[in-house]
């Protein structure tokens, strides 16, 4: 079974389409880590996620609550941990899949490469944030107490979880999707690859079902 894959799309539409495909596989329990540079297309994917899981709120970053619950046919906890990374994300490579947190895969070795497809249209409407309650079970990682802020209520409750700029919470989740997007220089400023890896046997799963969607 698959655990290292990359994607590459050319277009916004086709990133939707690519988050759209996975959300349709995605079960209560799964968790997603989703890293890559400011304006990489991070939102553009969730959206994609959050359509595929039935949800039709308009999807964005959560910029005043670390977390964002929507309803569908899995609940959706859309967290944005990047105001809890060291100087607010300046060293956000760190943290994004890159270095020790073996998020970031270059599709070689056990994985591969999968072109791009067709397009899909948006969702609209506004979700209700919220903000992450009480917890515990989760432990503390540099410097950062997750259990405090009640991250195990969504990672291992009845929720489908997609985290951007997740930092260090990457080392207390041992079974999770971790794709980081690669913006592509001029003059393929359009083009994004999906650097994927996943770390446990629910994850190699919905990788190797995600290849499939999009390849069939």
């Amino acid at each position: 079974m698959v655990n290292e894959m990359a994607f590459t799309t050319r277009s916004a539409a086709e990133t939707q389409r690519l988050g759209r495909q996975l959300g349709a596989l995605m079960k209560a329990g799964d968790v997603i880590f989703l890293t890559g540079d400011l304006g990489a297309g991070k939102t553009t994917f969730a959206k994609g996620v959050a359509l595929g899981l039935g949800i039709r709120e308009d999807v964005t970053s959560p910029t005043f609550t670390l977390v964002t619950e929507y309803e569908g046919r899995v609940p959706l906890a859309h967290m944005d941990l990047y105001r809890l990374l060291p100087e607010q994300g300046a060293t956000a490579a760190n943290g994004d899949g890159t270095g020790d947190t073996g998020a970031s895969v270059d599709g070689t070795g056990s994985g591969g490469s999968v072109g791009s497809g067709s397009s899909v249209a948006s969702g609209g409407g506004v979700a209700s944030g919220s903000s992450l309650g009480s917890g515990g079970g989760v432990g503390s990682s540099g410097g950062t107490d997750f259990a405090s802020i009640g991250v195990e209520d969504y990672l291992y409750g009845d929720y489908a979880v997609l985290v951007e700029w997740p930092g260090d919470l990457v080392h207390e989740v041992d079974d999770a999707l971790h794709i980081h997007i690669v913006q592509q220089p001029l003059p393929r400023i359009d083009e994004r690859e999906f650097q994927c890896k996943a770390t446990g046997e629910r994850s190699w799963k919905r990788l190797d079902e995600w290849v499939k969607q999009w390849l069939f």
